[in-house]
């Protein structure tokens, strides 16, 4: 038996995981879930007075549940920064056009990752845990680099609907 006690086994849900890839750099993946983890803790400590918790988010905390707190709520951010269309250039015509088009459910959870991950990298000062935590908690509160990504990605789509049907 090791000195340091029973390794406990580690319950890990495919969004969390998807999103310790992304912040994982140079295959450092313990790093990744440390950072990220971390995260979570600050934001579950810190959740906004105004941030209203869905019903089952509030039990999962009233029964110390951390581990599907966690999940709820970064299942949560991923949805509210998952684009619904985006623009693709296609060659029409001789001129490449901005075409708008439905995101599939899997492209659009990538691309949210991405924009997460990216939006805290780019903060100013501070930790990776308190830059995603911040992301976190800007999300929630609906702003963020993130989800201005999300936006900028719909304007386009909505300015360029007009080509919608050249496929």
């Amino acid at each position: 038996m090791p000195r340091k006690g029973i390794k406990t086994a580690k319950v890990v849900k495919p969004n969390l995981e998807r999103l310790i890839n992304n912040v994982m750099m140079h295959g450092k993946k313990r790093k990744a879930e440390n950072i990220v983890q971390k995260a979570l803790d600050h934001v579950i400590k810190h959740l906004p007075s105004a941030y209203e918790m869905p019903e089952d988010m509030v039990a999962h905390k009233n029964a110390n549940n951390v581990l599907q707190l966690k999940v709820a709520l970064v299942d949560e951010v991923i949805e509210a920064v998952r684009p619904l269309v985006m623009v693709k250039s296609q060659r029409i015509g001789g001129a490449n056009l901005q075409v708008p088009r439905d995101v599939p459910m899997a492209e659009g959870i990538s691309k949210s990752h991405k924009w997460i991950v990216e939006a805290a990298r780019k903060r100013g000062v501070g930790t990776m845990v308190r830059k995603l935590a911040d992301e976190f908690l800007d999300i929630l509160q609906k702003r963020g680099g993130a989800l201005r990504k999300k936006e900028e990605s719909f304007k386009m789509a909505m300015a360029n609907r007009v080509f919608s049907t050249a496929r």
